[in-house]
């Protein structure tokens, strides 16, 4: 195994229903109940790697993997996006309410929770791969968190504004 999650069904819900077991090129998930039994029907692709996993508002599960973001509704509808021109999602992180996925060549796609149109991107430059992102959990209060923390392949973190008004404008980087 790669990754493992363990997820909510809806955000009201008292334990997790799900785990997602992430291999090389698999996923299987896992219903958790009375038993914990291996499921086939929750619109989670089975047959790539996932990247990250989580659960999005009140109860739409996402799922990253190589060529997409998938966000897959309580009812079964699913919405997925691709990267442009083919290339392949390396990193991923989201909260309750925001996404961030990386592409192999060093850019970043910023969307919110139930949307793939006004998708904002961030390029790092040449040479550049993100190794690991993170959001900050939504504050209390406020629509949405307002800061993602970068890792890249030159040691580099940075902390960028993920508000609308001041969208991936540098707020902090420490070289390491």
């Amino acid at each position: 195994a790669t990754n493992l999650w363990s997820i909510r069904a809806n955000i009201n819900d008292e334990y997790h229903r799900y785990i997602l077991i992430s291999f090389q090129h698999a996923t299987i998930v896992l219903s958790i109940g009375e038993h914990v039994a291996e499921v086939k029907d929750t619109g989670v692709h089975e047959t790539t790697q996932t990247i990250h996993a989580a659960l999005l508002g009140d109860d739409v599960i996402l799922q990253v993997h190589p060529d997409g973001v998938r966000r897959i509704r309580a009812d079964g509808r699913a919405m997925e996006w691709k990267p442009p021109g083919g290339r392949k999602i390396v990193a991923a992180c989201s909260n309750e309410r925001q996404v961030a996925v990386a592409v192999a060549g060093g850019d970043i796609y910023y969307m919110e929770a139930d949307t793939t149109v006004d998708i904002e991107k961030l390029s790092l430059g040449p040479n550049k791969e993100v190794v690991a992102m993170a959001l900050q959990p939504v504050p209390p209060g406020r629509q949405r968190a307002r800061h993602l923390a970068i890792a890249d392949s030159d040691n580099k973190v940075r902390i960028v504004s993920v508000e609308p008004h001041d969208m991936f404008n540098g707020l902090a980087m420490q070289v390491l």
